[in-house]
Formats: C-alpha cells, sequence, structure tokens
C-alpha cells in the first residue's frame, strides 16, 4: 500500500511537468505559428471586402432574390436544397450555407462576405498544412500556401457572395487532401507492422479505414458544393507519384490493375459529371423525397 501511494504521488507529480512540457513543444512548433500567421495575412489583406455591398450579378439568384433561401433552416427548404437545380447547378450544400447565413446575418452584406473569408483563409492554413506534412518542406509549404491566399484571382471568390460555392469546394478540397495524407501515413504504417501479433496492428488498420472514410466523406461534401471537384481524384493520383511517392518501381502488378481502374473510373466520372451529374442528383433526391412522403422507404 505504501509503494502504491508513493507512485500515485509521483504520477501526480509527473502529469503537470508532462503537460508543460507538451505546451512548451507546442509554442516552439514552427508550423503553427506559421499557420496562424498565414490565417492572419489573409484575412488582413481580404478585410476590406467585408464592407462590399451584394451585386447584381447572381447575388439576387443566390440571396437578395432567392425565396428559399430567405425562408431559413427548415424541412422544407432542406428538400429544396437537395433536389433543386437553380443557378444550372446541383450543390445543396452551397445552398445550405447561402440560408445558414441568411438566417445569422439576414441581408447584411458583411456577414456572407465575412463566412467566405473565414473559409477562404481556413483553406489557406490547411493547404500549408497539408504540404508540409507531404514534403517536409516546411518554408516552401509556407510560400506556396502564402502564394494561393493571397493571389488576385482568388479576390471573386471572396468578395463576390455568389462565389459561396468556389470557397466551400475549396474548404473541402483541402479537408480531403489532409484526410487522404492521414490515411497513406496510417496504412503505411500499418504494413510495417504486418508481421506483428497483437491488438497494434489491427488498430492502425482501423486507424487508416476511419481517415480513407473522412476522404471519401469530404469529397462527397464538396461534390454537393462544387461539381468541379470530380477532378479531385486525379490531383490524388499526382501526389500519389509525387511527393507520396506510392508508384515505385516495385510496385506489383495488382497495384497496377488498380491504378488503370482508378484512371478509368475518374474518366467515367468526368463524363457523368460533364453531361447527367446536375440532373441524375435531382432526379435521385426526389425519388427519395417522394417515398418518404409516402411512407415507403424500403430497400430499393
Amino acid at each position: 500500500m505504501i509503494e502504491l501511494g508513493k507512485l500515485v504521488a509521483s504520477s501526480k507529480d509527473v502529469l503537470p511537468a508532462l503537460k508543460t512540457q507538451q505546451c512548451r513543444s507546442w509554442l516552439r512548433n514552427e508550423s503553427w505559428w506559421l499557420g496562424i500567421l498565414l490565417f492572419a495575412s489573409v484575412v488582413w489583406t481580404f478585410l476590406p471586402a467585408v464592407h462590399n455591398d451584394f451585386v447584381g450579378f447572381d447575388d439576387p439568384l443566390y440571396v437578395t432574390g432567392n425565396f428559399h433561401v430567405q425562408q431559413g433552416l427548415n424541412w422544407e427548404n432542406l428538400k429544396w436544397a437537395l433536389s433543386s437545380g437553380e443557378a444550372a447547378n446541383w450543390h445543396p450544400i452551397t445552398w445550405l450555407s447561402h440560408i445558414l447565413d441568411y438566417e445569422l446575418f439576414g441581408l447584411q452584406a458583411w456577414g456572407h462576405h465575412l463566412t467566405s473569408l473565414i473559409l477562404h483563409a481556413i483553406s489557406t492554413v490547411l493547404l500549408f498544412l497539408v504540404l508540409n506534412r507531404m514534403s517536409g518542406m516546411r518554408w516552401r509549404s509556407f510560400m506556396v500556401a502564402l502564394f494561393f491566399g493571397l493571389h488576385p484571382l482568388r479576390v471573386e471568390s471572396v468578395a463576390w457572395a455568389a462565389e459561396r460555392k468556389d470557397v466551400l469546394g475549396t474548404f473541402f478540397w483541402m479537408l480531403t487532401l489532409w484526410a487522404y495524407v492521414n490515411y497513406v501515413e496510417s496504412k503505411l504504417r500499418y504494413l510495417n507492422e504486418v508481421g506483428e501479433i497483437g491488438f497494434r496492428v489491427k488498430a492502425r488498420k482501423l486507424h487508416a479505414q476511419r481517415f480513407y472514410a473522412l476522404a471519401l466523406l469530404f469529397f462527397t461534401l464538396g461534390l454537393m458544393s462544387k461539381p468541379m471537384l470530380v477532378t479531385l481524384p486525379f490531383t490524388l493520383l499526382l501526389l500519389d507519384y509525387w511527393p507520396l511517392d506510392r508508384l515505385t518501381d516495385d510496385i506489383p502488378k495488382r497495384s497496377l490493375r488498380a491504378l488503370a481502374c482508378r484512371i478509368a473510373l475518374q474518366m467515367h466520372w468526368w463524363h457523368i459529371a460533364g453531361t447527367w451529374a446536375n440532373s441524375f442528383g435531382r432526379w435521385t433526391w426526389r425519388c427519395f423525397i417522394r417515398r418518404w412522403q409516402r411512407g415507403r422507404l424500403a430497400p430499393w
């Protein structure tokens, strides 16, 4: 009992010291400070856009003249967002984003612009963290992210309320990259420990599967924000080549066959997205809603 009491007392002394050490290591981590600097730089650069008003081009279609957006969040608007093809797009997440902004800010343009600004700033930080994690080149990753965050082509997306789909799609694009990179790292650790026996290997495998599921989720949400994200799987192929270096000379034949299938599937999805994606999405959700209203949600 005496030894147990000494052990508990020593653990109480160790825990605060461990927390202090972790806090100091976090403060010494340059990546976090560079991420904060990136966020502040983007916000400071684009902050004047908050003072802009709505414009007469597409803003009435998305916000100022849209009856559904101005009705706020409710079940009817949720069904409308999932089945609507207004603005020649099927992007329910974008519609829900506009509806939520109207709930919070009404027709005060500064609130809508502020949301777009914050989304763009977070996307810039995510780009830096992903590039730094993949390449290990901290300052080069910082400069690339800074160039992306402050590029003049970003002004249209941040300062124009109707371009919410662009900053929202970019946000989910970066989240997909983050989840995919974590999946690759977790899978590599799992493959390196396949010969070991125990719960650790299973935990590594489950960890990798969770990140893969997250990548699919973020990719799906991105497609529901802007159809342009249909090109993202091809970007993941490029990242597999460099800097993730998954396509090596000694890659097995089955992996080459899987790669060929992946490219073929990507081309097939490009064809669908370019011709039928919007109408197919609207038709699917309309059928779902009709079946729900009739009380028949049995398996199709």
